[in-house]
Formats: C-alpha cells, structure tokens, sequence
C-alpha cells in the first residue's frame, strides 16, 4: 500500500505529465497554422510571378507584325496568375476552417477576403495594363 506522499508524488507526476501533452499539443497546432500560411504564401508568390512575367511579355517583348501574340501570351500568364491566386485562397480559407474548431491562431477571414480580393484586383489591373 502507497503512503500519502507516494500519492501525493504520483499526483503531481501524472499532473506535470498531462500539462507537457496539453502544451505540446499546442505548439503542434501552431506548427501547423504556419506551415499553412507558407504554403499560402509560396502559392501567392507563384502567381505573383505568373503575373510579371505576363506583364513583362505584355510591355516589354515586341514580336512586331505577331503583336497580337505577345498579348495572348500575357493574358494567358496573367490569367493563371489570378486563377492560382483563386485556388491559394480556397485551399488556405478550407484550411484554417479546420484548424479554426482547435487553434485560435489563425489569420482571421476578413483579412483573407481583403488580400485574396487585392490580389485579383492586381491582376485584373495588370491585364488592363497589358492591353
């Protein structure tokens, strides 16, 4: 049979051992809302770099009597620049939905309208510029 202190001790083992799983839990979930917000970011730089390579296509590249070439070349660029732009913003909104029910870290979805809508915006604009 145990004496008190053998319970006490026992206690605050299974106490200090609950509190290190709730903890490590925790960060876990941080790790994954940052790794989420890289890969929105890595896809963001993608279709930035669609974008300006379809503007530089667009403004820069003279193909003389073909013109109207370079021009479908840098709508076609742009225009996948703003779709990956699209599919970026559903898949990290789809993501931090999930981690929304356990992590209160996430990027909140008013900012996530604001940059999705400012990057389409971009886009449509550079398509403007193009033409």
């Amino acid at each position: 049979m145990k004496t008190p202190l053998e319970n006490s001790t026992t206690q605050q083992v299974g106490s200090l051992s609950d509190n290190l799983a709730v903890r490590r839990t925790e960060l876990a979930e941080q790790r994954t809302v940052m790794a989420s917000e890289r890969t929105f970011n890595a896809w963001v730089r993608t279709g930035l770099a669609a974008v300006a390579a379809g503007v530089g296509v667009g403004r820069l590249l003279d193909f003389g009597a073909v013109e109207w070439l370079a021009k479908i070349v840098s709508a076609i660029l742009i225009l996948t620049g703003a779709e990956i732009y699209v599919i970026a913003f559903m898949h990290y909104r789809e993501e931090t939905q999930r981690l929304k029910r356990t992590s209160s870290a996430v990027t909140p979805p008013w900012v996530q309208w604001l940059l999705g809508a400012a990057l389409l915006l971009s886009a449509l604009l550079a398509l403007v510029l193009v033409f």
